[in-house]
């Protein structure tokens, strides 16, 4: 799978709300690796995901992350460390709260799907989002 994120202006980087992400799925005629180095490429399948289903994949990989690094004993301090700061650090992805303000927030914005899977997506970001609280 290719992962490629973009925005609707073009960009290949934007706000959290201008986010897209496409997951480009290739199927091969034969599994890797393989005798030669080249394998025809059968089909593939582009998948877009929206800013908040883009904000929600991020908040459960962060909550994996968390888990794993809390479930190893004897408690790894540096490992801890270091994946605390990834998960809250406000410079690279501006962390659980602004995701919270930007989709969750009164003045969230709408998206382009219909309206009972955005609902969806944003109850799965809240319970997330709780989880990761709870941590």
């Amino acid at each position: 799978m290719i992962v490629t994120p973009f925005t609707m202006s073009g960009t290949a980087r934007g706000g959290l709300t201008e986010q897209y992400q496409r997951n480009t799925i290739i199927t091969t005629a034969r599994s890797f690796p393989y005798i030669t180095t080249r394998v025809e490429i059968v089909a593939h399948e582009d998948v877009v995901l929206s800013p908040v289903e883009v904000a929600l994949r991020d908040v459960l990989k962060r909550n994996q992350q968390l888990t794993q690094a809390l479930a190893v004993r004897p408690l790894d301090a540096k490992f801890l460390q270091m994946v605390l700061q990834g998960c809250v650090s406000t410079t690279v992805n501006r962390g659980p709260l602004e995701v919270a303000k930007m989709f969750l927030g009164q003045s969230s914005p709408s998206s382009t799907t219909n309206a009972e899977d955005t609902l969806r997506i944003k109850n799965s970001l809240r319970i997330s989002l709780k989880e990761f609280l709870r941590k």
